[in-house]
Parts: structure tokens; C-alpha cells; sequence
């Protein structure tokens, strides 16, 4: 009887292994589960945000170079020199305010770009 109880015992401490086993296999696939779900939002996120930053860097680009054009139209028409002095000098400071506005979108964008590499590695990682 005493082996009985022993072998009892045994089984029994089997089953309880057996369960922790699969309960922690569950927790493994919840957690691959969990981080592969935040992997595809971040992707939608950086996709949304490569779109807008790509539209604005379009559009201040467009912008940049209607000021070139205006610039190279006043300096064709240099006839009123006093008149387009002053709105060249307006327009070179538009100008030069749409470079920089457009440097510093391109420098966000680089940055939320690294950020989002370095979260999907770090999440990879785990």
C-alpha cells in the first residue's frame, strides 16, 4: 500500500507539472500574441505618420519653390528697384522661413522614424 501511495503521489505531482507547463505555454503565446498586435500598431502608426510628414514635406517643398520662382520673377522685373527691394526682401524671408520649417519637418520625421525602430527592436527583444 505504501508503494501504491507513492506512485499516487507521483502521478499527482506529474498532473500538477503538466498543468503549470501548459499554463505557462499559454502565457507565452498570450505574451507573442500581445507584442505582435503592438508590432502591427506601431507599423500602422509610423505608415500614417510617413504619409502626413511626406504631405506637409510635399507641400512646403511646393511652397519653396513658388518663392524661388517669385524671387527670380522680381529680379527679371528690376525696374522699380525701391518697390521690389522691399518685396524681395519679404519674400527671401519667406523664403527662408519655409527651409527651415521644412528642415524641421524632415527632422521630426527622422526622429519618430528612429523611435519607432528602436520601440520594434526593443519589442522584438522581449
Amino acid at each position: 500500500e505504501s508503494g501504491n501511495l507513492k506512485v499516487n503521489n507521483l502521478l499527482n505531482e506529474n498532473h500538477n507539472c503538466q498543468i503549470e507547463a501548459d499554463t505557462l505555454k499559454l502565457e507565452n503565446y498570450m505574451s507573442v500574441r500581445n507584442q505582435k498586435a503592438e508590432l502591427r500598431k506601431l507599423k500602422r502608426l509610423q505608415e500614417s505618420s510617413n504619409s502626413s510628414h511626406s504631405n506637409t514635406i510635399k507641400i512646403l517643398q511646393s511652397r519653396v519653390t513658388e518663392c524661388e520662382k517669385q524671387i527670380k520673377q522680381e529680379e527679371d522685373r528690376s525696374d522699380n528697384a525701391g518697390d521690389l527691394e522691399e518685396t524681395d526682401k519679404m519674400t527671401r524671408a519667406n523664403l527662408v522661413d519655409l527651409k527651415t520649417l521644412l528642415s524641421n519637418v524632415e527632422n521630426v520625421k527622422e526622429n519618430l522614424q528612429k523611435e519607432i525602430d528602436e520601440t520594434g527592436s526593443r519589442v522584438n527583444k522581449d
